[in-house]
């Protein structure tokens, strides 16, 4: 039993490994090729402008769940596509939040603003279905210092250092893996030929005592 929550044990941990490895190069992937990262629905960025500060800061990675904007409340954080001419951002993915919410004859719009105390007004542009991306629901400034590290193209050395521990680790998992089970099925074989061994010297055993008893008789 103990042998058997052990193999599973591994089991897990190797299934944790392979599918965090997954996510982590799906997410470099497509910073790299310059596309929108999205793995299980959801979608990550690395903050590159201070308007979120202190909530969210430059450099953080964050993660956009998928949703429809009906769903969106106000004060939740939202990211979009920015559609604002006015700014040098036009084109690229905006994280604000979500200050007032309408509803005029079924379409939804999201006015928006940034935490930051310098930024005294709200967005210019309203967002709609047309250029909502999802709703904020993790940030992190460790994992986005990291990533953004790895992104860097004097950087991408490391980016192939970590791949190569990746898929050491995942490896020697599954090599522990496959050795512990061929050591459960030896046991197992093992124990199976001492039992059978066991059985026939049992049956030995009653058969020279039958003989003995018919020869008294």
């Amino acid at each position: 039993m103990k042998k058997t929550l052990k193999i599973i044990g591994k089991v897990i941990s190797w299934a944790v490994t392979a599918f965090a490895a997954y996510i982590f190069v799906s997410v470099l992937v497509c910073i790299f090729l310059g596309k929108l990262p999205t793995v299980f629905n959801r979608n990550y960025f690395i903050v590159q402008t201070d308007s979120m500060s202190p909530t969210i800061q430059t450099e953080e990675l964050i993660i956009s769940k998928k949703c429809d904007i009906d769903d969106v409340e106000e004060g939740d954080i939202i990211t979009f596509t920015c559609i604002d001419e006015t700014q040098v951002i036009l084109g690229q993915v905006v994280t604000h939040r979500v200050i007032h919410k309408d509803t005029i004859d079924g379409v939804v719009t999201l006015t928006t603003q940034g935490d930051n105390p310098r930024i005294v007004a709200p967005d210019t542009k309203k967002v709609t279905e047309m250029n909502f991306i999802g709703i904020v629901t993790n940030h992190s400034k460790p994992v986005g210092k990291f990533v953004s590290l790895l992104t860097k193209k004097n950087s991408f050395f490391i980016f192939l250092f970590v791949i190569g521990i990746l898929f050491f680790i995942m490896t020697i998992l599954l090599k522990n893996i496959v050795l512990e089970k061929k050591k459960v099925e030896e046991e197992k074989r093992k124990q199976l030929l001492r039992e059978e061994l066991l059985l026939e010297i049992k049956n030995e055993q009653e058969q020279l005592k039958e003989e003995t008893t018919n020869e008294k008789d």
